[in-house]
């Protein structure tokens, strides 16, 4: 069982499906969508693809959507959807179509639904799929218009597909491996404006290990400068003080193209301050996920034009972080392989007795 979370029918439970075949989108992941596009749904013609449980269509139909259309395929899920659609009393606003999402996707004239959500399987190529059918630089005739435009009559659409792409590099690396924003006119010359792609790496980074060096290294390989941010929180207590782990960052990830710095405040605000576009942070499990998710939402919503890139740590770093090394350090225990040479000195003064 799942919940709604606000609106008409909040804290109303829902079925879902009896099968491990369907996957209900997590509350805290329906609760940042909602919190985003909360100007969008009143009065919405929702579209609620690979619909599953019915959780994000039910859920919009509960903030004030207009109507909601369900979109699957899958037998249990279809009759999940009937028992929902019964139990809210939503006949008269809600439509369930058997049918498969992408094709269904592709059969839509412009303009019919104000809203989209799309939460396809993690395996395939569906979320790729809808997001080139969605894009309007792509598709001339499109079901969905670009957030922002007020079609004559109707509300002011978005488009929102759970999976984007990362292709804000127009021309790619050039035979220097400098980056090239598209060509501007001067004149009747035509000229390169060089870019210089920033990425941000926050954190508490109490203290770095090897974990974090590896993630700065490989953001490298996409962007020209990473920014290692280390967040001030007045609400923790840290082992190491601010310029205590800005120093030691500094040894760790010794590297011309890495600067470190501090910020307190929202990270939005640095970002944008920093002439960043990328934000860069480690998955190191799946229950990472969500509360990761959450938070890239947020940032997109605070500045739209900053991307947030999740890193999978090497296989063998996979279960490290700063917590764990001070609780082994503290122990006397050989964190050697697991910190800087510099770190692990560090925090054998720490807890030296």
């Amino acid at each position: 069982m799942i919940r709604i979370i606000a609106g008409e029918f909040k804290g109303r439970r829902l079925k879902t499906p009896a099968t491990d075949k369907v996957r209900p989108t997590a509350d805290r992941v329906r609760e940042a969508w909602f919190s985003i596009l909360q100007r969008s749904i009143h009065g919405a013609r929702v579209l609620d693809l690979f619909a599953g449980s019915g959780a994000l269509g039910f859920e919009a139909l509960s903030r004030g959507a207009v109507s909601a259309d369900f979109v699957e395929l899958h037998r249990f899920a279809l009759a999940t959807l009937k028992a929902n659609v019964k139990t809210l009393k939503v006949d008269d606003r809600a439509a369930i179509h058997r049918a498969d999402a992408l094709r269904f996707a592709e059969r839509l004239h412009p303009g019919r639904y104000d809203v989209a959500f799309a939460d396809p399987p993690y395996a395939g190529q569906e979320a790729a799929r809808l997001v080139a059918m969605f894009r309007l630089n792509g598709v001339r005739r499109s079901p969905l218009r670009r957030a922002g435009s007020r079609p004559a009559g109707g509300h002011v659409p978005a488009q929102r597909v759970r999976a984007r792409l990362l292709d804000r590099a127009p021309c790619g690396p050039t035979h220097s491996g400098r980056r090239h924003a598209p060509l501007w006119r001067h004149g009747r010359h035509l000229h390169l404006r060089p870019v210089t792609r920033i990425a941000v790496y926050p954190g508490s980074f109490d203290p770095i290990t090897r974990g974090h060096e590896d993630l700065i290294r490989r953001a490298l390989t996409f962007a020209d400068r990473v920014i290692v941010a280390v967040a001030v929180n007045v609400a923790k207590q840290p082992l190491f003080t601010l310029e205590q782990r800005l120093a030691l960052i500094q040894k760790a990830a010794a590297d011309p193209r890495v600067e470190v710095r501090s910020f307190d405040g929202l990270l939005a605000d640095f970002v944008r301050a920093a002439g960043a576009t990328l934000i860069v942070r480690g998955l190191r499990a799946v229950s990472d996920f969500e509360y990761e998710f959450q938070m890239a939402l947020m940032n997109r919503n605070l500045a739209p034009g900053v991307e947030t890139v999740f890193l999978v740590p090497a296989f063998d770093l996979t279960y490290l972080s700063s917590s764990l090394v001070r609780e082994v350090a503290r122990f006397g225990g050989d964190v050697s392989q697991l910190v800087h040479p510099a770190v692990g000195q560090a925090l054998k003064q720490k807890f030296a007795k």
